[in-house]
C-alpha cells in the first residue's frame, strides 16, 4: 500500500466512523408503524400551503425506513436517510465517490448496531412541523424519543431528524448532533440561518 493509498483510505475510515455513529441511533426500530395521515391540507410557517401528498409520501419513507431497520437492512437505511448532497459531501470529505463511501458508511453501521442489545424509538408526530426556506425548499422538524441498551447501560433520549425533500423524494437525515448540525449547513449553505435541536440524553445502569 502507497503512502497517497493509505492516507486516503485513513480519511475516508475517519469519515465513515463519525458518519455511522452519527446515524447508527436512528438504525433500529420496535416503535409501531406511523398512524393514519389525516385528509387535510396544513399551512408551514413560512404559510404555504402543504399538500396531503406531501405529508403522505413523508410518512411513507418512515414507514420503509421501519421495516429497513427492523430488518437490518443497513443500506436501505442509507438510502433513505443520505440524501445525494448530503453523502456527495462526506464522499469529498474522504476523498472517495460516493458509492464507496455509502458502502463504507453501510458496513460501519452493522458493526456498531451489532453492540446494541436493544432499541426502539418512537417519532412524537403530533410535534411534526412543516416548513419552507425561502427559496421553496421543504423541510420537516421530527422529534422522536429513542431508548437503547448497550454495554449493560440504558441510555434514553430526546432525538431530533430533519425530513429533508430532495430529488422529489423524503430524506430522514440525523441532525442533532452539533458536529453533524455543522457539517449540515456547510452541505446545505441554504440552511446557514436554521438552528436545530440539540439532543438530550440521559443514562443508567
Amino acid at each position: 500500500m502507497t503512502l497517497f493509498t493509505f492516507s486516503k483510505s485513513a480519511r475516508v475510515s475517519a469519515v465513515v466512523v463519525l458518519c455511522g455513529a452519527a446515524l447508527s441511533i436512528g438504525a433500529c426500530s420496535n416503535a409501531n408503524a406511523p398512524e393514519a395521515i389525516q385528509a387535510e391540507s396544513t399551512t408551514n410557517s413560512a404559510g404555504a400551503p402543504l399538500q396531503v401528498a406531501d405529508k403522505a409520501a413523508l410518512m411513507e419513507t418512515v414507514a420503509n425506513y421501519r421495516v429497513a431497520a427492523d430488518g437490518a437492512n443497513y443500506d436501505q437505511v442509507i438510502a433513505l436517510s443520505m440524501p445525494p448532497t448530503f453523502l456527495g459531501y462526506f464522499a469529498k470529505m474522504g476523498g472517495t465517490d460516493s458509492e464507496t463511501m455509502r458502502a463504507a458508511i453501510v458496513g460501519q453501521m452493522s458493526t456498531i448496531m451489532e453492540q446494541v442489545e436493544s432499541f426502539e424509538y418512537n417519532y412524537d408526530e403530533a410535534n411534526f412541523q412543516f416548513e419552507n426556506l425561502t427559496d421553496g425548499t421543504m423541510f420537516v422538524r421530527m422529534p422522536l424519543d429513542v431508548k437503547m441498551r448497550i454495554a449493560g447501560k440504558t441510555i434514553t433520549s430526546k432525538d431530533h431528524n430533519v425530513g429533508l425533500y430532495e430529488d422529489g423524494k423524503w430524506y430522514l437525515v440525523r441532525v442533532s448532533e452539533p458536529e453533524l448540525a455543522r457539517m449540515f449547513r456547510e452541505a446545505y449553505p441554504k440552511f446557514k440561518d436554521i438552528e436545530f435541536a440539540e439532543q438530550q440524553m440521559t443514562i443508567a445502569e
